[in-house]
C-alpha cells in the first residue's frame, strides 16, 4: 500500500508539470499569432477569435539535417554515372530484346559498378546508423486560427489561417484560406 501512495505522489507532480509545459507552450503560441495578426490586419481592434486548432510540434528529421544531404549528395555522386548505363541497356533489351544476364556490354556495366556499390555501401550504412540514433526535437509549433475582423471596407471577414512558428514563437509562414464575408 506504501508503494502505491509513493508511485501515486511521484506521478502526480510529474503529470501536472507536463500538462503545465503544454499549458504554456499553447499560450505562448496563441501569443505570437496574435502579435502577427495584430501587425498584419486591417483593423485588429475588431479582431474575434472563432477557433483555435491543438498546437502540434514541429520535429526535426535526420533526412533535412546539412551532415545527411552531404552523405546523400556523394552516394548520388558515385551512382548517378552509372544510372545511364543501366537506363541505356534497359532500352536496348526493349528494342533489341536482349537478354540482359548474357549481354556483354550489360555485364561490362555490372563489372563496373560492383566497385562503385562497394564505395556506396559505407556511406549508406553511415547514414542509416545515423538516422537510428537520431534525436528529434522540437523546431517549431503549427497551429490552425478561425478568427472574424473587418476588412479595409470595414466588414465583418472571416480568416481561416494556418501558421508555422518558430521555437521564439514567431510567426514564419501561414496557409491562408479564402476569407468569406459575414
Amino acid at each position: 500500500m506504501k508503494k502505491i501512495l509513493i508511485v501515486v505522489f511521484v506521478l502526480i507532480p510529474i503529470i501536472s508539470f507536463s500538462q503545465q509545459n503544454k499549458n504554456a507552450i499553447t499560450e505562448k503560441v496563441k501569443s505570437g499569432v496574435k502579435k502577427y495578426l495584430y501587425l498584419t490586419m486591417k483593423d485588429y481592434s475588431s479582431y474575434q477569435p472563432v477557433q483555435w486548432s491543438k498546437v502540434e510540434p514541429i520535429l526535426s528529421d535526420y533526412l533535412t539535417t546539412d551532415r545527411c544531404k552531404t552523405l546523400l549528395d556523394s552516394v548520388k555522386a558515385i551512382k548517378e554515372p552509372f544510372d545511364f548505363y543501366f537506363t541505356a541497356a534497359k532500352a536496348r533489351k526493349e528494342v533489341e530484346d536482349i537478354n540482359l544476364d548474357t549481354d556483354s556490354i550489360y555485364q561490362s556495366y555490372v563489372k563496373i559498378l560492383v566497385p562503385v556499390l562497394s564505395k556506396m555501401n559505407p556511406l549508406i550504412k553511415i547514414i542509416e546508423k545515423e538516422k537510428s540514433l537520431f534525436k528529434k526535437k522540437v523546431i517549431g509549433y503549427y497551429v490552425y486560427h478561425k478568427y472574424r475582423g473587418k476588412n479595409s471596407y470595414g466588414a465583418y471577414t472571416i480568416g481561416s489561417d494556418g501558421y508555422t512558428l518558430n521555437t521564439f514563437f514567431k510567426v514564419i509562414s501561414t496557409d491562408s484560406e479564402e476569407e468569406t464575408e459575414n
